[in-house]
C-alpha cells in the first residue's frame, strides 16, 4: 500500500511536470558528449530512475554530514553559495541560464553559475557525495572519483580563485552504511590542471595519489561547445564514455540507447588488415596479446575439464569424498549439487492475469559491446604462429601514425598506455579487478 503510494505520486508530478529549458551548469560537465546531448534533448533514459527524489535523499545526507561536522568542531559556512565561473576565452556556450532560481538574481553573460556545498575554514572548497555501498567501494577500491566530479570541482575552484582558494576536500558517504573517504585535491588555474593529492580510507590513513588532470576545465567546457552543435545540426555525437570510465558507461541512463546507436556505427565500420600500417606497433603488441591470452584461456579450460572428469572418476571407483594435502593446507572434494529453479509460465499468466501481468512485468532492455576472435569456419591457429606475428611498423609508418593520432591523444587527455608496457598495464588492471571482486563477494 505504501509503495503503491509512493509510485502514485511520483507518476503525478512526472504528469504534471513540464519539461524545464536544458542549461549547462558544473554538476553536468564531465560527462560525455553523447550523454549530454541526449539530456540536452530532454530524453527520457532507458533506465527509469527517479531522479528528483533520489538528488532530495543525497541533499538530506549531506545536511546530516554538515551537521556531523559542525560537532566535531570543524567550521564549514558558505553552504549553497553561488559561484560564478568565467568561461575560456575562444570557447562559447550558449545555454547558460540568465537568472538563478535559486539566488533569485541575474547571472552575468560569459560565465557558468553553480552552488558549492560550503567552504572549510572559509579557505577549502567542501563538496559532498553519496553513493550507494558498491559505488562506494569502487571508489575505495581504484582511488578514483568520476570524472564529473573532478570536472566539478576544477570549476568551483575556477570560479573561487579571486579568494585565494585552490583546494577541495571530497567527503564520499556511503549511503548504506555511513561510512566515509576523502579525497583532497588543489587546482592551477594558469595550467588549467587539477591535482588529485591524497586519498583518506574510513579509517582515516591517509594515501599519496598525485593523480594530474591536465586542461581538465578547457576540455570539458569544450565538449559542452561541440554538444551544443550537435544540437543545431541534429547530428548525434560519437561515443565517448569508454575515455573515462566503462563504469560510467554501465550507470548511464541512455546505455542502451547509446549502445544501438554505436551498432549500426559499427556495421559501416572498416575492417583494417593487420599489413595496413594503420595499427601502431603498440596497438598490434595489445592486440597480439588478447589473441595469446585467449589461446592459452582456451586450452586451460578444456584441459581443466578433462582433469575434472578424470578425477570425478577416480574418486568414484575409490568411493572417497576427497584428498587434503595437510603441508599445504588445500584439498580436492566431490560433491553433488541439487537445485530447483522456479520458472514463469509468462503466456499463462498475461492470459489469466492479463491487468495484473502489465502493472507487474516489465521489459528491461540489456545492451553490452564485446571484443572476440573471429576466424573462418574451421581454421584451427595455433598458439606459435600468432607468437609469431610480427609488430614492428613499417619504416616512416609508425611516425606518421603516431603525428596523425597525437592531437587526438591530447584533445582527449587520455594516457596511452606505452610501448613495451602492455604485460606491466595488463598487470595493473587485473589487480584491481581482483581487489573489486574481493570485496564484492
Amino acid at each position: 500500500m505504501l509503495v503503491r503510494a509512493l509510485l502514485a505520486r511520483q507518476m503525478d508530478r512526472e504528469t504534471k511536470k513540464e519539461r524545464k529549458e536544458f542549461y549547462f551548469s558544473p554538476s553536468q560537465l564531465g560527462k560525455c558528449r553523447r550523454r549530454l546531448w541526449f539530456e540536452a534533448k530532454g530524453e527520457k533514459g532507458d533506465i527509469q530512475l527517479i531522479k528528483e527524489e533520489f538528488l532530495e535523499d543525497g541533499h538530506e545526507h549531506e545536511k546530516i554530514t554538515i551537521e556531523r561536522l559542525k560537532e566535531a568542531g570543524i567550521d564549514i559556512s558558505h553552504c549553497q553559495e553561488p559561484v560564478d565561473i568565467p568561461l575560456v576565452k575562444g570557447i562559447n556556450i550558449e545555454n547558460i541560464p540568465s537568472f538563478c532560481s535559486v539566488c533569485k538574481r541575474s547571472i552575468p553573460k560569459g560565465v557558468l553559475h553553480g552552488h558549492i556545498d560550503g567552504l572549510i575554514g572559509g579557505k577549502i572548497l567542501f563538496e559532498h557525495k553519496a553513493y550507494a555501498s558498491e559505488r562506494f567501494r569502487e571508489v575505495v577500491n581504484e582511488r578514483k572519483l568520476p570524472r564529473s566530479v573532478y570536472v566539478q570541482v576544477a570549476l568551483y575552484l575556477r570560479g573561487l580563485s579571486y579568494k585565494g582558494i585552490k583546494k577541495a576536500r571530497v567527503l564520499v558517504k556511503d549511503r548504506n552504511t555511513s561510512k566515509y573517504v576523502e579525497f583532497l585535491m588543489e587546482y592551477d588555474r594558469i595550467r588549467d590542471r587539477l591535482i588529485v593529492k591524497e586519498f583518506i580510507d574510513d579509517a582515516g590513513i591517509r594515501e599519496e595519489l598525485g593523480e594530474v588532470y591536465r586542461g581538465i576545465v578547457k576540455r570539458a567546457l569544450r565538449e559542452a561547445s561541440e554538444v551544443e552543435e550537435y544540437l543545431k545540426r541534429d547530428e548525434v555525437p560519437p561515443v565517448q564514455g569508454r575515455e573515462f570510465d566503462t563504469e560510467e558507461c554501465g550507470r548511464c541512463p541512455y546505455r542502451v540507447r547509446c549502445f544501438r546507436l554505436e551498432r549500426e556505427h559499427i556495421k559501416e565500420g572498416e575492417v583494417l588488415s593487420w599489413e595496413s600500417g594503420k595499427l601502431s606497433k603498440n596497438e598490434r603488441e595489445i592486440l597480439k596479446k588478447f589473441l595469446e591470452v585467449k589461446i592459452k584461456r582456451d586450452r586451460i579450460t578444456e584441459e581443466y575439464n578433462t582433469l575434472r572428469d578424470v578425477l570425478l572418476k577416480v574418486f568414484s571407483q575409490k568411493d572417497i569424498k576427497g584428498v587434503e594435502i595437510p603441508s599445504l593446507g588445500i584439498g580436492v572434494e566431490r560433491g553433488v549439487i541439487e537445485r530447483t529453479n522456479k520458472e514463469v509460465d509468462y503466456k499463462k499468466f498475461a492470459q489469466a492475469y492479463p491487468e495484473i501481468y502489465k502493472e507487474v512485468v516489465k521489459e528491461v532492455p540489456s545492451v553490452y559491446e564485446y571484443i572476440r576472435e573471429k576466424k573462418k569456419k574451421g581454421l584451427s591457429v595455433s598458439l606459435e604462429k600468432i607468437q609469431k606475428l610480427p609488430v614492428d611498423v613499417k619504416k616512416g609508418e609508425e611516425k606518421d601514425i603516431q603525428q596523425k593520432t597525437q592531437q587526438q591523444r591530447e584533445d582527449r587527455n587520455i594516457e596511452e598506455v606505452s610501448d613495451g608496457k602492455v604485460e606491466q598495464e595488463v598487470e595493473r588492471i587485473g589487480r584491481v579487478k581482483i581487489k573489486t571482486r574481493r570485496v564484492k563477494r
